[in-house]
């Protein structure tokens, strides 16, 4: 059987502006750039290890508008 209880909320709003506020910063800005930075770094270092050697002096190459590096 249903829950009929008006007190509880059902996930619903009403009015036209229902857009969700935006949550404020948890972060430190700095701590957040710092993450930002390693996540980059992390990322960079995955892409040179799935690419072969060949391949990645490809993408070098391509990166450096060409030139050999």
């Amino acid at each position: 059987m249903p829950d009929k209880n008006p007190a509880k909320s059902t996930g619903k709003t009403s009015g036209k502006n229902d857009a969700p506020t935006p949550r404020e910063p948890v972060v430190d800005p700095v701590l957040q750039q710092q993450i930002d930075e390693n996540l980059r770094l992390l990322y960079k270092e995955c892409l040179k290890d799935d690419l072969s050697e060949s391949l990645q002096l490809l993408v070098d190459r391509l990166r450096n508008g060409g030139k050999p590096s």
